[in-house]
């Protein structure tokens, strides 16, 4: 038994993806998997959803209900259905795993002093809030 449970741990694949495969971007900056088994890719030109087979990716565009900057910085999965965005440039972000859109009321910017609006980490506090 001791053998065939080495024998399935050797046989995990790990493919490279590249711009060629669909990422937006090169530079893979924040990685999550969701409780579904996605995992998203967080890139400097966006936010990618990947299934195993191919990639979603959502962008900044005109709308109230998109990303509020392609640079995705880090990224946060709570218990519930949300995904935490954080962008340099453009706050903190909500996207709505089961709805699949941006929560437009729930794009929040980060009250500070600093000229940008960058956001490098997402956690949950003592409180149990973001």
């Amino acid at each position: 038994m001791a053998a065939s449970g080495a024998l399935a741990q050797d046989q995990r694949l790990f493919k490279n993806l590249t711009v060629s495969d669909g990422l937006p971007h090169s530079e893979i900056t924040s990685i999550i998997q969701d409780k579904t088994g996605f995992l998203w890719l967080g890139t400097l030109n966006g936010l990618t959803r990947y299934d195993g087979n191919s990639m979603k990716t959502y962008i900044r565009d005109n709308s109230s209900n998109s990303l509020s900057n392609i640079r995705i910085i880090s990224l946060y999965h709570d218990s519930d259905s949300l995904l935490f965005i954080g962008t340099e440039g453009g706050g903190l972000n909500v996207f709505n795993l089961y709805k699949e859109s941006f929560e437009n009321t729930a794009i929040l910017k980060v009250e500070s002093e600093l000229s940008s609006q960058i956001v490098y980490a997402i956690r949950k506090g003592i409180n149990e809030k973001i």
